[in-house]
């Protein structure tokens, strides 16, 4: 397959997954993943942007995506299934050490992160807490390692607009929020 027919079969594979299914604001589901391969550049990036969630939250499996995309498709993917079992920074650690699921999952924190999705709806605590206290360390760590590994680039495709994170910030030691934000420099 050539990259362009690489990312297409990808989107088409993750629409068939995410068919039918909404975010927690009701949007469909699969706006996520397109959203999070557009933030990408590599062809492979944007493939498994497309697929990531989809061992997660449908009936696809690893071995699936194996048999049509390759292995290297495939082990980023399952880096990236998160086993509810595993404490959350050591499978953040774990995926860390392969680039295309390191990469990917930048993406995938910076969207989740952006509370503009909610577009004026309160944002249930468990969300505000998860972004401040699990996303944003998450984001910094795999930046930190990239930064290591020698990558010096943005992770995301920019354009003309400036990107902005809006984040509340929740202390759990006074019960109490602050907004702040964070720039999309990667």
């Amino acid at each position: 397959m050539t990259d362009l027919e690489l990312v297409k079969a990808a989107e088409a594979y993750a629409r068939k997954c995410h068919a039918g299914q909404t975010d927690k604001c009701g949007v469909p589901y699969i706006e996520h993943p397109r959203t999070v391969a557009s933030l990408l550049r590599d062809p492979k990036e944007k493939c498994v942007a497309w697929l990531h969630d989809t061992v997660e939250d449908s009936s696809a499996t690893v071995e699936d995506i194996r048999s049509i995309f390759g292995d290297e498709i495939a082990d980023a993917v399952e880096l990236l299934t998160h086993d509810k079992s595993m404490p959350y920074l050591d499978y953040i650690k774990r995926l860390a050490v392969n680039p295309l699921a390191r990469r990917t999952k930048m993406a995938d924190l910076f969207h989740n992160m952006d509370e503009s999705r909610f577009e004026g709806r309160e944002i249930p605590e468990r969300l505000v807490w998860k972004r401040a206290n699990c996303y944003l360390p998450a984001f910094d760590y795999l930046e930190q390692v990239g930064r290591e590994e020698g990558e010096k680039e943005r992770f995301y495709e920019r354009d003309e607009r400036e990107v902005e994170i809006h984040l509340t910030r929740h202390d759990k030691r006074t019960g109490t929020s602050e907004k702040g934000s964070r720039e999309g420099e990667g």
